[in-house]
């Protein structure tokens, strides 16, 4: 994820920065990615935090390979520093869909890695910059559709640094924020909807009555 994300904000010279992780995965397995990356093949497109959160964990040396689900993640979270409330910028775009451009972020976070700022610090900012954007988010959305409400879910959401200062600053900023209690955040509350639909569905193929009751 690393190296797309150089390559996304940065093209053919993201692979030249030197960030140190060519020596740490393999100089041959970094070059392999970036002729991946360069190539016609059809590559899959993600959209989840989680895997940027895998990218921001590899820049800063802290895990390039997970081994566990959420591991590069969990790191990062351990190492942010506590006082930090500065943030990376971030661009969002009010379209339909909306759109959390990081491309700002990761230009100003690789500048702070390549000066030598503490990993511990870049790591909060990361954070806040994610924080800074949903709660710019939920402005615009209670501007336009008048809802007051926010729900805070997603595997992302097990993280405690983030979650803490993103439900503090949409409560001081007048939002009824709710986080799920009974059930977890992540894709185990997923699965727990798909096994309630797959229920239903099949009451629905065994008696029309018993679907009802």
């Amino acid at each position: 994820m690393a190296a797309a994300w150089l390559w996304k904000t940065f093209g053919d010279e993201g692979e030249k920065l030197p960030l140190g992780i060519p020596e740490r995965v393999g100089k041959e397995r970094w070059k392999a990615l970036w002729q991946l990356l360069r190539s016609d093949l059809p590559l899959p497109i993600t959209t989840s935090v989680g895997r940027l959160f895998d990218a921001i964990a590899s820049l800063l040396g802290i895990c390039d390979i997970a081994h566990y689900e959420g591991q590069p993640a969990i790191w990062l979270e351990m190492v942010a520093e506590e006082g930090e409330e500065t943030a990376y910028p971030v661009e969002v775009i009010t379209e339909t869909p909306m759109v959390v451009s990081v491309a700002p972020l990761m230009r100003a976070l690789v500048t702070d890695i390549l000066r030598g700022e503490p990993v511990g610090r870049i790591a909060a900012k990361f954070h806040n910059s994610l924080i800074m954007a949903t709660v710019e988010i939920c402005h615009f959305l209670r501007q336009r559709t008048g809802i007051n409400s926010v729900v805070l879910s997603g595997g992302v959401m097990q993280n405690a640094f983030l979650l803490q200062r993103l439900w503090e600053r949409l409560e001081k900023a007048g939002f009824a924020v709710f986080v799920p209690q009974k059930l977890p955040p992540n894709d185990g509350g997923i699965c727990y909807g798909q096994a309630a639909i797959a229920i239903q569905r099949l009451r629905e193929s065994l008696s029309p009555t018993l679907a009802r009751s």
